[in-house]
């Protein structure tokens, strides 16, 4: 049986372990209590859930081939594994979105953010000007050269 290379099973757990860290740490400090413990049930049943789905493949197909597959055939398991994930994905995703706005609120944190804007504008006008500065050079090359 063919499976996924070892960065996706890598990438795969790490994102498990992180949603089950998240959803405990939100479940100890009481923040959205009833979604972090869905979350921490939800990271804990999908490994188990999609190898059990996945043994039913054949040979020389990959899990997430298969997985796909099923999804476009409309099975129900294929269809309740990918809304598990794609939930797991938005608590994260609105996790992250969550903390960078309360860290962007601290005002160490702000004032470093607005230097770094002024330093990529400063770089952005910087390459906008070597950019017109090599268009006008090339222009001038044409027109010599006619």
């Amino acid at each position: 049986m063919e499976t996924l290379p070892n960065w996706f099973w890598i990438i795969y757990y790490i994102f498990l372990f992180f949603s089950l860290v998240t959803g405990l740490i939100g479940l100890v400090r009481q923040w959205l209590s009833t979604l972090s413990a869905f979350t921490i049930s939800l990271s804990l049943l999908a490994p188990l859930v999609s190898f059990v789905y996945s043994i039913q493949r054949s040979s020389g197909v990959t899990e997430l081939e298969y997985l796909i597959a099923q999804l476009k055939t409309g099975d129900l398991w294929a269809i309740f594994i990918t809304v598990i994930f794609l939930y797991l994905i938005a608590w994260n995703l609105f996790l992250l979105t969550y903390l960078i706005i309360k860290l962007s609120r601290i005002p160490s944190v702000k004032e470093k953010l607005l230097m770094a804007k002024r330093k990529l504008l400063e770089l952005l006008k910087k390459l906008q000007s070597n950019r017109q500065d090599e268009e006008s050079k090339s222009e001038g090359v044409k027109s010599e050269s006619k």
